[in-house]
């Protein structure tokens, strides 16, 4: 049933002793006034499993009172808060292919991406915006924020951070997304594959895993 019939529902049965509630099974039976104000309205609904059913509600200034309270309860939430803790079903995908390096992509197409789905960046950090990533899974891998560069840094980046060990991220992109990463010399773990994505081991036993583009070609 839909949400607002439900609402509907709601109100005229939580109320039919002193609105006048009136029901009708969809077979046809008699109509059975309970109560008839003197200047009221009357309100018809349809639904497949109860039938047709309709109440005369209470004088217009009473009924008006009533309803400004039941649509303030049953418009739907502002669309940040509908959408909190939810991104869109390509929002992996397109990540997915951004951080392997294997799409092309802009900085202005990503800010614009993050803000629209993720909403206002948590910070400005390292030439990079950062966004709550909403546990956004990532080959695998639950992402707790990523990041685009700023458009007057001088690289092209997207990154994900993810809270687990390099090891066991780079287990599962190899996994689901059948590509190599092969260690870099370095004095922590970084890993670069073929393709210039980049998955490098914090101490905090988190990953940065990126794809970034300089002016002078991939590079870790």
């Amino acid at each position: 049933m839909p949400y607002y019939t439900y609402c509907l529902r709601f109100a005229l049965l939580a109320r039919t002793a002193t609105l006048g509630f009136v029901d009708r099974s969809a077979r046809g039976l008699p109509l059975q006034e309970k109560a008839r104000p003197s200047a009221g309205l009357f309100l018809v609904w349809w639904d497949g499993r109860h039938g047709a059913g309709m109440a005369i509600m209470q004088p217009m200034p009473v009924l008006l009172r009533r309803l400004s309270l039941l649509v303030l309860l049953c418009l739907p939430l502002s669309g940040n808060a509908a959408s909190k803790g939810r991104v869109p079903t390509h929002f992996g995908d397109r990540m997915e292919a951004a951080l392997t390096c294997r799409s092309e992509f802009s900085t202005a197409h990503w800010r614009d991406y993050f803000r629209t789905y993720l909403g206002t960046p948590l910070r400005t950090w390292g030439e990079a915006e950062w966004f709550d990533a909403q546990n956004a899974v990532l080959a695998g891998n639950a992402a707790r924020e990523v990041f685009v560069n700023l458009p007057e840094s001088g690289a092209l980046m997207v990154g994900a951070l993810i809270p687990s060990p390099v090891a066991d991220v780079r287990r599962n992109i190899e996994q689901r997304l059948s590509i190599r990463f092969e260690p870099l010399p370095g004095p922590y773990p970084r890993y670069l594959s073929k393709f210039g994505s980049v998955l490098v081991g914090l101490p905090n036993r988190q990953t940065k895993w990126y794809c970034a583009r300089w002016h002078l070609g991939n590079r870790p």
